[in-house]
């Protein structure tokens, strides 16, 4: 039976995917956190110089290159969190609880094309950055349902860019919605966090905050990682639903 056709809202999206997040947030938080925590233990203890123009100069060739490997981990990890959380969040929307080990063994068998996704999104949401904001943000939009079809459809990675273009035709505006709240809640949780502790404002500035206030914001950072990962499947879900009318079971099937 096809599903009643349902509009794409941001709110309904957002709040969709804080219940899927709340039902499962140790199993996601703790994926969030095993897989982000070594490369930003390498940004606080071997990066801060590369945050301060003036220490440019005294790093060695090793250490560049070994910032491109961190940050080329970074996109690896980074998806492999994403591709596992939208598995996850899948089998959550179809009643189905999914253990943390069986997730991340889902984000691991897409590994590499999730990552080559990233990089070619990257390159050309980059350019659209340099070029004028506004096309890197109209080309981040289009592809910003790339690691769901990729995790969920398979059809390769270009064809996977095609398909998010495809997707998100007509809500790309709401779809940034749907980025900026999180985003804009995790600063402001950050911000007042500092604040009231004293422990120094590291969400954006961690070479001046306390040891405490770093860790306390990598806390908030990766949980804002881990829902901003819940409503990237939940937008995909409910864009589908809207557009081609399938149940999460159809969507789902794939994985039986």
């Amino acid at each position: 039976m096809r599903a009643q056709q349902t509009p794409f809202r941001v709110w309904t999206c957002l709040g969709r995917a804080l219940s899927v997040l709340g039902r499962n947030f140790v199993p996601f938080y703790a994926l969030a956190i095993l897989i982000t925590v070594l490369p930003e233990i390498y940004t606080q203890v071997f990066g801060l110089a590369s945050v301060d123009p003036k220490n440019y100069a005294f790093r060695s060739a090793e250490m560049w290159i070994l910032d491109g490997i961190v940050w080329l981990a970074g996109i690896v990890l980074l998806n492999l969190l994403s591709a596992a959380i939208v598995f996850g969040t899948t089998q959550e929307l179809r009643g189905r609880h999914a253990a943390i080990g069986e997730c991340v063994r889902r984000g691991l068998s897409l590994i590499v094309p999730t990552f080559l996704a990233a990089i070619v999104v990257t390159i050309v949401a980059g350019a659209g950055f340099l070029l004028l904001i506004i096309p890197g943000i109209i080309l981040l939009m289009m592809y910003w349902l790339v690691i769901p079809v990729v995790v969920m459809e398979r059809p390769g990675v270009f064809a996977s860019l095609k398909r998010s273009a495809q997707l998100t035709k007509g809500v790309r505006w709401k779809l940034l919605g749907t980025i900026l709240v999180p985003v804009a809640v995790a600063a402001v949780i950050g911000f007042v966090a500092s604040q009231v502790t004293g422990l120094g404002f590291a969400f954006t500035a961690p070479q001046h905050g306390s040891t405490v206030g770093i860790v306390v914001s990598f806390l908030i950072n990766t949980l804002a990682s881990a829902y901003y990962a819940v409503v990237n499947a939940v937008a995909y879900y409910d864009i589908r639903q809207s557009k081609e009318f399938v149940e999460i079971d159809q969507i789902a099937a794939v994985f039986d």
